[in-house]
């Protein structure tokens, strides 16, 4: 049900790990590893340091990633290389899985307030912290994203280009994003610029942004700030961390023991009590 009301109650009325869906998704993992189509020491992986090995060397079958993690030259241009490798090698970006109970596309997103930017109490100087985010907000947020013109980039038909991607890379693409809290520019205008920003790869650039915004957009209230429900959820996800690794990796035929088993530390944990403390605060 897409009805805004009705998707917070299902956010709030379930917990991703204790779903069924999920031991359905585990389950698939682990079939996956034992058939040996998964990395054997992908858990391992620090910094995606073997997927960007595998993925330059053509190891790499399919892969979720963000829509610029194989082209930004500050992950290392990986399709670029990939194709220096191994010359005629591609990539194709795939459109999202259809919903299995009525064969739309949902896609999660932000909710309207995006990435909360606030002011703590604690602050020191709160003065400056209101100043830099009104400077963020306007063209200050632009500059430190896109750079200066002439030097970062430069303007087709109102849109920033970049002119050097290794040199970008080396001055503030690294530390752009943290930065660039919010700034004042359409959708349509960035998609367009980042596709501009990567010649002879503009349609598979295009076609990861098409597919990464396709379908129903839906997006999830915030919780209400509840401190029990902060603690339990860190005690949570140290025990989720626990299994997972677990689920995945064990033979098949233990798996359902392991799921049980996974189930039961969970609610320990306090997975059930953070489901009636949501209902609580969301008055379902």
């Amino acid at each position: 049900n897409t009805d805004p009301q009705s998707y917070a109650a299902y956010f709030v009325n379930h917990w991703q790990f204790l779903d069924p869906g999920y031991k359905d998704s585990l389950a698939w993992q682990n079939r996956l590893y034992n058939e040996g189509l998964i990395d054997p020491e992908y858990f391992t992986d620090k910094g995606n340091a073997r997927l960007k090995e595998a993925f330059v060397t053509g190891k790499l079958g399919y892969f979720e990633n963000n829509v610029d993690f194989n082209m930004k030259t500050n992950y290392g241009s990986l399709l670029k290389n990939l194709q220096k490798n191994i010359p005629g090698a591609e990539f194709v970006s795939i459109r999202p899985i259809r919903n299995v109970n009525d064969g739309q596309v949902y896609n999660p997103v932000y909710p309207p307030s995006g990435g909360l930017s606030f002011v703590p109490k604690t602050s020191k100087n709160p003065e400056a912290c209101v100043q830099y985010m009104n400077f963020i907000a306007g063209e200050g947020g632009y500059h430190v994203y896109f750079g200066f013109e002439g030097e970062h980039y430069r303007l087709e038909d109102g849109i920033p280009v970049t002119i050097d991607g290794e040199f970008n890379a080396r001055d503030k693409d690294w530390i752009c994003n943290d930065l660039a809290l919010t700034f004042g520019m359409s959708e349509d205008l960035f998609i367009k610029s980042m596709v501009k920003s990567y010649p002879g790869y503009e349609p598979y650039v295009a076609s990861n942004y098409e597919n990464a915004l396709a379908g129903t957009h839906l997006k999830a209230d915030h919780q209400p700030y509840s401190k029990e429900v902060n603690d339990l959820t860190a005690a949570v996800k140290k025990v989720h961390n626990d299994f997972q690794v677990k689920l995945i990796t064990c033979r098949p035929s233990e798996f359902d023991d392991l799921w049980n088993e996974f189930q039961e530390e969970m609610n320990k944990a306090g997975a059930s009590r953070i489901l009636e403390l949501r209902r609580e605060m969301y008055n379902l």
